[in-house]
């Protein structure tokens, strides 16, 4: 008996072409030409980490030159986890396709990267590619010509805060970056980010607890020169976290750190209040950890009725200060506030109640509170004569 003609659904036919059709496009891009890619026998790609940031920083990656004919495939060793970002030229004028492959043969999937070779004329044209890739080693296929490049790493890994010294680092909207650091004594840092490539913003910086919980409500710069300051603790164990805040962009960024130490000698209450000399300036903290109804009381004697000057100075991040000055009698004299700012200073006279600018003799307490949990701070308060 003849066997029956086999019949083939449609269904299946489209999967047939579409699986042929996928094979082709995968050949086309994993070996251009036809040529079958292989192993290059040039030393692998030299990638320098970035640490400060700084100029002398960035010219101690090395330029290596390598002539493609689109099949050789060049090791690319990544000793961190980070965004390499390399810088190439290349001799001709395109959007020059680059991929890494994780296997020595390129049978794997490669990320790709697109460089936009098209700044510069003649025979060298200069363009840029980025992409986060994870510790380990990988293998960059080039497209034919010839290029040369220089290979930046701006790492992501979780460090300790180095104070007093740039620290390059990379970060994006949902990958955070954590710098550890434990106060030694009381006292305040003050951090400068600044972007290292034009990512529209800066960063958002937030202070976190050992356990990484925010507790300090994140700030973002939106200037070279803006700066933030936060109180800590001594013993504790802090983590300051970065991240990008935009969900479409990368940051590449360098951090300073800078400590001051702080000793405050303050009372709970206005029955303890701090003697404090006239002419002399009484410092003190707002910690993160402490409640809106903690205060820090002060007093200080005026001997004679004269013209008074009051030098309220101080940082604050995610919040206000509130300094309210009180009578002996308990009765509320004036009001004073600093409200986000860092280095902010301001000098007021104190009014009699004929409009004169005076004070009369007496001693006077001075209150500090925080507007909210999340603040904190640094301050100083000084009552001088006026001359």
């Amino acid at each position: 008996m003849k066997e029956k003609n086999k019949v083939y659904s449609i269904p299946i036919i489209k999967q047939i072409l579409f699986l042929l059709f996928t094979i082709s496009i995968l050949s086309t891009a994993l070996y251009p030409n036809g040529k079958v890619l292989a192993e290059t026998n040039t030393s692998q790609l030299p990638v320098h980490i970035l640490t400060t940031g700084s100029a002398a920083d960035y010219e101690k990656a090395k330029e290596t030159s390598f002539s493609s004919d689109g099949t050789k495939l060049v090791p690319v060793k990544i000793s961190q986890s980070g965004n390499l970002y390399l810088k190439v030229y290349a001799d001709r004028f395109n959007r020059l396709p680059v991929n890494f492959f994780k296997t020595k043969d390129a049978s794997d999937v490669p990320f790709a990267m697109s460089c936009l070779c098209t700044e510069g004329t003649g025979a060298s044209y200069e363009g840029t590619a980025n992409r986060y890739l994870e510790k380990g080693t990988y293998y960059m296929q080039l497209p034919e010509g010839n290029f040369r490049i220089k290979a930046y790493l701006y790492t992501s890994e979780n460090r300790t805060l180095k104070l007093d010294t740039w620290m390059c680092a990379y970060s994006e909207f949902r990958h955070y970056t954590y710098f550890t650091y434990q106060a030694k004594e009381s006292g305040y840092l003050t951090l400068n980010e600044k972007a290292l490539i034009n990512t529209g913003f800066s960063a958002a910086v937030t202070l976190c607890n050992s356990k990484n919980k925010p507790i300090v409500n994140t700030m973002s710069n939106h200037s070279i020169d803006d700066k933030i300051v936060y109180a800590l603790k001594k013993g504790t164990t802090y983590k300051i976290r970065v991240n990008a805040i935009d969900p479409n962009l990368v940051h590449f960024y360098r951090l300073k750190a800078s400590f001051t130490k702080c000793t405050e000698k303050s009372g709970s209450k206005k029955s303890n209040a701090v003697s404090v000399a006239f002419g002399k300036t009484a410092s003190g903290l707002v910690l993160a950890e402490d409640s809106t109804t903690k205060a820090d009381w002060y007093k200080i004697t005026n001997s004679k009725t004269q013209k008074i000057k009051l030098t309220y100075s101080g940082s604050i991040t995610s919040g206000t200060m509130q300094l309210d000055v009180y009578r002996s009698d308990g009765k509320k004299y004036a009001s004073y506030a600093i409200i986000s700012s860092v280095g902010e200073s301001n000098e007021y006279f104190f009014v009699d109640k004929d409009g004169n600018y005076s004070l009369k003799k007496g001693t006077y307490y001075f209150k500090v509170t925080k507007s909210r949990k999340e603040a904190s701070g640094v301050y100083s308060i000084k009552m001088a004569s006026a001359k």
